[in-house]
């Protein structure tokens, strides 16, 4: 029985969790804004940034990754559409934060990542993905813009 009550509490610390990092992320995303995180980063590149501030974490982790993701996000709010009973809205029914999102990539590819500024292309249809799920969670505190 106590083994149960410890999986209890383990649930309810990681939904308090969940629920922090999407009120930490709401305000800085909206409807119709294009975004980019580095992702890719090998393990000691993140255990080095998890003890820095968030601007050296996010130069540190930009440094290192050797990919990127570029996305436009289309509906915040994704959750409180209505829709059929299939298995993508059950599916979007158990996500933390589901977001309609579209994918973008680099035009031309030789350009460097991180810059100042770059030329996107449509990559794939709109898909709901739960944001908290794109990346790691550092990657998200310190360099989603």
């Amino acid at each position: 029985m106590k083994h149960f009550v410890v999986d209890d509490n383990k649930d309810k610390v990681n939904e308090i969790r969940r629920r922090l990092q999407v009120d930490h992320l709401w305000p800085m995303l909206e409807d119709g804004g294009i975004y980019s995180l580095p992702l890719g980063a090998n393990e000691s590149a993140w255990e080095a940034a998890e003890g820095l501030d968030v601007e050296s974490a996010a130069a540190h982790l930009e440094v290192a990754s050797q990919d990127n993701i570029f996305f436009q996000v289309i509906d915040l709010n994704a959750k409180q559409k209505k829709a059929l009973r299939t298995d993508a809205s059950r599916r979007i029914k158990h996500m933390d934060w589901p977001v309609s999102i579209q994918r973008l990539s680099i035009w031309p590819q030789k350009q460097a990542y991180p810059g100042v500024c770059h030329d996107v292309c449509v990559e794939t249809f709109p898909e709901v993905v739960d944001l908290l799920c794109l990346a790691p969670w550092m990657s998200l505190r310190s360099t989603l813009r």
